[in-house]
């Protein structure tokens, strides 16, 4: 009875140690074949990732490339061709130079200015030149408030209007010997002192007209030869 009982025992042992070596292996082998479908699955998911895909997807085309900006043009350079000018007489087609009007001479210049002062109501004028050296006089004579007689010279050198004139304004004086004689004035002008070649001499008398009530002599002694007597040649 003994005997028989060990026997079922090493039976049953042995059956469940066979029974767990069955299923251990049936375990590897389920897990070897899970990984190799995993394997094989994970490959054609690839494999088909992989593969260009068909349809009307287009790719970006590519950027263009970057250039520094353009420089600007130099602003002392012209792009303008020289104009040619052509010389000839009687053709047609031919490019004339520009014709410039003539300047006035010197006399026409101070004619003009004589003009000028006797439309604005200055009427003892008078103009005259002597011609070494060349010089022109240009005279107006005025009264003052006290009475009187004012001779205001402008004395143009040929080099006018470059040149601003000389000015000279005397008053009837007596002299030590009973004399009529010419005291002068001191008398000055800002517009001869800032000169422009544009300035008008009626500016200029208008400018010293209006000190005239207010001007003393200088210490210049009265002179028996009047000024404008030094100018024998009458213009106008």
């Amino acid at each position: 009875m003994l005997v028989d009982t060990t026997s079922i025992m090493l039976l049953v042992v042995g059956g469940i140690v066979i029974l767990m070596i069955v299923i251990g292996a049936g375990v590897i082998l389920i897990q070897r074949t899970g990984a190799t479908r995993r394997n094989s699955s994970d490959a054609k998911s690839l494999s088909s990732s992989s593969r260009p895909r068909s349809g009307t997807y287009v790719p970006p085309a590519a950027a263009p490339p970057l250039r520094p900006p353009t420089a600007p043009p130099n602003p002392h350079v012209t792009t303008i061709p020289p104009r040619s000018v052509a010389w000839g007489s009687g053709t047609s087609g031919v490019t004339a130079p520009e014709v410039t009007k003539p300047t006035l001479d010197l006399r026409g210049q101070l004619e003009q200015e004589l003009a000028k002062l006797r439309s604005n109501g200055y009427s003892a004028i008078a103009l005259n030149r002597r011609s070494n050296p060349e010089e022109y006089c240009l005279q107006v004579r005025v009264n003052r408030s006290q009475g009187e007689n004012v001779s205001i010279h402008l004395i143009c050198p040929r080099s006018y209007p470059m040149t601003p004139p000389t000015l000279v304004s005397t008053i009837e004086v007596l002299n030590n010997h009973g004399e009529i004689a010419e005291q002068q004035l001191a008398l000055e002008s800002k517009l001869i002192q800032v000169w422009k070649p544009d300035t008008s001499l009626f500016a200029i008398i208008n400018e010293v007209f209006n000190q005239l009530p207010y001007a003393q002599p200088n210490q210049t002694p009265p002179a028996a030869e009047p000024i404008f007597s030094r100018y024998p040649d009458r213009i106008a």
